[in-house]
């Protein structure tokens, strides 16, 4: 069983039967398995080298933790704010600054 197809198993169980306290840790299961699955990184830029913009920003796609190039949090599997997995490949920037 994928990642997925576990996360759309788990949203089609009836809350209805669920007791509150049941229901609060499946929905804190879901979000739990969700941040497994990796999620590119936002990068964006602050400044230009030779009229092209310098990549040297990102941030957590999740909870907006922001990563400086250079830092020993730049280039993480996951995000030391929240647990999401990330995915980091070197590309033009997708947003701007």
């Amino acid at each position: 069983m994928t990642t997925e197809e576990a996360i759309k198993v788990l949203n089609e169980l009836d809350e209805i039967t669920l007791y509150k306290k049941e229901a609060e840790a499946l929905e804190k299961g879901i979000e739990a398995i969700k941040r497994t699955i990796p999620k590119e990184v936002l990068y964006s830029y602050d400044g230009y080298f030779n009229g092209e913009p310098v990549v040297d920003m990102a941030s957590c796609p999740n909870c907006g933790h922001d990563f400086e190039q250079g830092d020993e949090t730049w280039g993480s599997n996951f995000c030391p704010n929240c647990g999401q997995a990330l995915k980091w490949e070197v590309a033009e920037s997708k947003e701007e600054a």
